[in-house]
């Protein structure tokens, strides 16, 4: 995205940019964006196109678009904060329907819940079993 090298991290987001004539071990040093938003797995995050990615972690769901990452989750803080983040938050996987407008987050978390009163009894899920 705009000639950089994202990389996610867990607690983070920063990019490294192409030095011409070098191998990328030796692009510009690594640059900071966030030390809060982040991707908690491989699987959490999606970007569908070239101008913006989604990513989360414990501390929210971003949208970036290579500026500052911007939280979006902010209606649904009682569901973000029931993910079971301790023993399965790298299993969270998010993706992007661009077709239908939505976003889909599969995670690991204890149900039943208020807004999933007919899941199965499940006190320590490790893998996602809530969409």
């Amino acid at each position: 995205m705009d000639s950089k090298l994202y990389i996610l991290k867990e607690g983070s987001l920063g990019y490294i940019s192409d030095t011409p004539g070098q191998e990328p071990a030796n692009w510009n040093p690594f640059r900071q964006i966030s030390n809060v938003a982040g991707a908690s797995g491989i699987n959490a995050w999606d970007a569908q196109t070239e101008r913006w990615a989604i990513f989360g972690n414990q501390s929210g769901l971003y949208i970036f678009a290579a500026g500052a990452p911007t939280p979006i989750q902010l209606e649904i803080p009682d569901i973000w904060n029931a993910i079971n983040w301790e023993t399965g938050g790298q299993s969270v996987v998010i993706r992007n329907d661009v077709a239908n407008r939505r976003i889909f987050i599969a995670a690991p978390m204890s149900t039943p819940k208020q807004w999933c009163p007919d899941f199965a009894s499940n006190d320590n899920p490790t893998s996602p079993n809530v969409t």
